[in-house]
């Protein structure tokens, strides 16, 4: 077996051990890429995850402008939570407006039956009225 195929069957054995099949599919598909590199008749390909990428230096005007874009969004960020804030406090004045308009129409709903209630009975009361009374006293 080449290292190729060990490496495959060494993830393929990780993976039914694990229940993980990433590892099985990243040798897989770097399995595949070396085959069509070959088939291609370009060079072979060597890929390592072991050793992390370096970070550069920034140069002191990219450090500035770093710094500066840094600044820029903390400042927005501060914006945009204060203005958060004052939708906030908009809103909740607006919900204790409304509140308390649903409230006061309620109570004239309530009002409102309950003086229809009485027009009602009142009105039935004439009507009784009217009807048992005799005819020529009018």
């Amino acid at each position: 077996m080449d290292t190729e195929e060990q490496k495959l069957f060494s993830a393929s054995h990780r993976a039914m051990e694990t229940g993980d099949i990433l590892p099985l599919l990243k040798e897989e598909l770097k399995y595949l890429i070396q085959s069509r590199r070959l088939s291609e008749g370009k060079d072979e390909m060597s890929v390592s995850f072991s050793v992390p990428p370096t970070v550069d230096e920034l140069t002191p005007r990219d450090e500035e402008r770093r710094n500066r874009r840094k600044e820029q969004n903390r400042e927005a960020a501060k914006r945009f939570r204060a203005k958060k804030k004052r939708d906030y406090l908009n809103l909740s004045r607006l919900v204790f407006a409304l509140e308390a308009r649903n409230r006061t129409l309620r109570e004239e709903v309530r009002c409102l039956a309950a003086e229809r209630e009485s027009l009602c009975h009142a009105f039935l009361m004439d009507v009784r009225g009217t009807i048992s009374a005799p005819i020529g006293d009018g």
